[in-house]
């Protein structure tokens, strides 16, 4: 390595006069950010969201050019691997071509950093978090000295943003319904608040949530969706939530456990601890499969931990905790908890198998 240095540095010295030797014709060597400017932001963007959105459009328009200090758009060391680039950028074979595939990088091109496209996804995002008259423009500013070198500004413009006028979730069936309304305290999405995309994506989640640890187990988010109106009122939007269309029949039906049944067996990897016929014990509604004559673990035991009890509703918070609990007991190496609905009914039977 000690002789290999010398001979990087006087390749290096021959060519860092010129960053844009191999630099297309047509292209140009993109050399950073030179300004980023929001306007109206000390206005428009003093709430969370305001916050979020700035944050968000920031690292969508930022790219590190050559010679990045630590990733930053607009603060730059000398592009040392740039200039390894140009140095060796011809050598086919032997210690030339292993330094320029080892140390060299390639020159970072407008082009590529394509700041047009950049500002449009910066635009989507001020949509994202409300801003639907937001704007975010890109100017490609050409170097003085070097027209084959070019860096970028970009001014995002916060007009105000809109707020939720009206949210009414419609269309579901009343037990349904009962339950989003009782729930609506803890809801993500308020009238009032500034819009926000990801808010309304964390409402859509918890409604489903609330719904399955209510009963109702197939049901997920995306059976969700949201209408909204922003043309009625300007800087207003009326806000609708509802089920897509053609939902299966089960998707509205309250599931009840059913039959619980457990299995457990003591596997070495060779076979069973406790070698013999399997025993059965059935207990308040649960049958209890074991190998050998005694029981490895107390049904109680098992039961206390597990949380699941025949004619409750259906809980994934429930399901959820049940792993967990079985899991901190410490005594099993695997665990799996099977859910099987029953055709027609509202019943879903429970099957536990532990090893």
């Amino acid at each position: 390595m000690k002789r290999i240095i010398p001979y990087i540095l006087s390749a290096m010295l021959l060519t860092a006069c010129s960053t844009t030797r191999y630099i297309p014709d047509g292209e140009q060597l993109y050399t950073g950010i030179e300004s980023m400017e929001f306007a109206n932001a000390n206005i428009y963007a003093g709430s969370q969201t305001g916050k979020s959105a700035i944050e968000e459009v920031s690292y969508a328009l930022e790219y590190a050019p050559n010679g990045s200090f630590m990733g930053s758009s607009s603060i730059k060391m000398p592009p040392v691997r740039l200039w390894i680039y140009n140095a060796f950028h011809t050598s086919k074979r032997g210690i030339g071509k292993w330094i320029f595939d080892k140390f060299g990088a390639a020159p970072i091109l407008v082009s590529k950093v394509n700041p047009q496209l950049r500002a449009e996804v910066a635009t989507d995002i001020l949509k994202y978090y409300g801003y639907f008259n937001g704007n975010v423009e890109a100017t490609v500013k050409d170097n003085k000295k070097n027209a084959k070198k070019a860096a970028v500004s970009y001014m995002i413009t916060l007009n105000a943003p809109s707020v939720y006028d009206s949210i009414a979730y419609l269309g579901f069936p009343n037990a349904m319904d009962s339950l989003i309304g009782k729930s609506l305290a803890a809801g993500y999405i308020k009238k009032g608040d500034q819009f926000n995309a990801a808010n309304m994506e964390e409402e859509r989640n918890r409604i489903s949530t609330l719904l399955r640890d209510n009963g109702y187990y197939y049901f997920k988010p995306s059976y969700l969706t949201y209408l909204a109106d922003t043309l009625n009122t300007p800087g207003k939007v009326s806000l609708r939530m509802q089920t897509v269309n053609d939902l299966p029949e089960e998707t509205f039906r309250a599931y009840r456990i059913g039959d619980i049944s457990i299995r457990v067996t003591n596997n070495t990897g060779m076979g069973y601890i406790g070698q013999g016929k399997s025993d059965t014990v059935s207990r308040r509604n649960i049958r209890y499969i074991y190998n050998g004559e005694k029981a490895p673990v107390r049904l109680s035991s098992l039961m206390r931990n597990m949380q699941l009890r025949k004619g409750e509703l259906y809980s994934q918070e429930e399901q959820q905790r049940a792993m967990r609990m079985l899991s901190q007991m410490n005594i099993f190496s695997s665990t799996s908890l099977n859910l099987t609905p029953r055709k027609d009914c509202d019943t879903i039977d429970v099957s536990l198998t532990a090893q």
